[in-house]
């Protein structure tokens, strides 16, 4: 009996049909991870420069201005 090496056409079909229905579901979910990670990382900008504007007025004792800016 002749051993058989790779795949044939029909389980290669059916394997990118898997894989295609699993990217469509996959997509979706890591674009709003995507933009979760974008509005917790200018969170945490923001965060970190009121703490930094704190520590300054602490610092100098006096009264600082913390502005967002934008640089476009």
């Amino acid at each position: 009996m002749k051993t058989q090496h790779g795949f044939s056409l029909i389980e290669l079909i059916v394997g990118m049909a898997i894989l295609g229905i699993l990217m469509s579901i996959a997509v979706p979910a890591f674009s709003d991870w995507m933009r979760n990670a974008r509005v917790r990382t200018t969170a945490e900008s923001v965060l970190n420069g009121l703490q930094l504007a704190r520590a300054e007025a602490v610092r100098r004792n006096t009264t600082i201005r913390f502005q967002l800016v934008d640089t476009t």
